[in-house]
């Protein structure tokens, strides 16, 4: 593989800098990772001289005769010494949820009352119905899409619902990613990236007044989605 770099960096600063643009959910885990599994590590393993004599009949415990031995360089212990963060994030980041009606995540332990689960009213409350309910409850949230909501609004987890933040601090949202292959999720979330006070999921496709049967449907109608005759015409002008 060829490993992406900028010349002008690399002799800038004489270090091996890899260069990328992230832009796939890979990328934030291979980012992090070096930064997070721990220190260099090295086995040892003791092995004894075979013998005849009558102590080659006593047990051997494997377990006390393999050692974990941590190796930490000098600038490891240098930045340890000066106490440097590790990492820092800022701002953070709120996931938020793209689903259908009632077909959200519910996430429950092999020991839960599957009827108690299915029961629950909480099980069917998200970030996405609850930004949806606070909409229809607070007119001042209207004017902000589902992606713009956790910079003026915070979710407390505990009780399912949106309030209003408090303090300088935002945070950024970030919408879950959904393949184009799952169809309505899909359109569903184009439509959240640009709608603002929907109350309901068939209010998310109402364009101008008028319910679409489908979320793709409502794309079409906003000019969201290319047809053929589209795709045509480009590879004329390109051509």
């Amino acid at each position: 593989f060829i490993v992406p770099h900028n010349v002008d960096l690399v002799v800038k600063y004489q270090a091996h800098i890899n260069v990328e643009k992230v832009n796939h959910d890979g990328m934030h885990k291979y980012l992090f990772k070096y930064v997070t599994k721990g220190f260099d590590c090295a086995g040892i393993g003791l092995h004894g001289k075979s013998s005849t004599s009558a102590s080659s009949t006593e047990t051997v415990n494997e377990i006390d005769n393999y050692l974990e031995c941590r190796c930490v360089t000098p600038n490891d212990a240098a930045w340890r010494l000066q106490q440097y963060d590790i990492h820092h994030t800022h701002p953070s980041v709120e996931s938020l949820p793209v689903h259908l009606p009632l077909e959200n995540n519910v996430i429950y332990s092999k020991d839960d009352n599957l009827e108690q689960v299915i029961e629950d009213p909480k099980n069917v409350t998200t970030k996405l119905t609850a930004w949806l309910d606070a909409n229809m409850q607070h007119p001042e949230a209207r004017q902000y899409t589902y992606i713009e909501f956790p910079e003026y609004w915070t979710w407390h987890q505990q009780g399912k619902y949106w309030d209003h933040r408090r303090g300088p601090q935002k945070n950024i949202g970030r919408v879950a990613h959904v393949n184009p292959s799952q169809g309505e999720p899909f359109y569903l979330r184009m439509l959240l990236n640009i709608c603002k006070g929907t109350t309901s999921f068939a209010d998310i496709r109402t364009i101008s007044g008028q319910e679409y049967p489908t979320f793709r449907s409502a794309c079409e109608a906003l000019g969201l989605l290319g047809d053929d005759q589209e795709w045509s015409n480009a590879l004329k002008d390109a051509a």
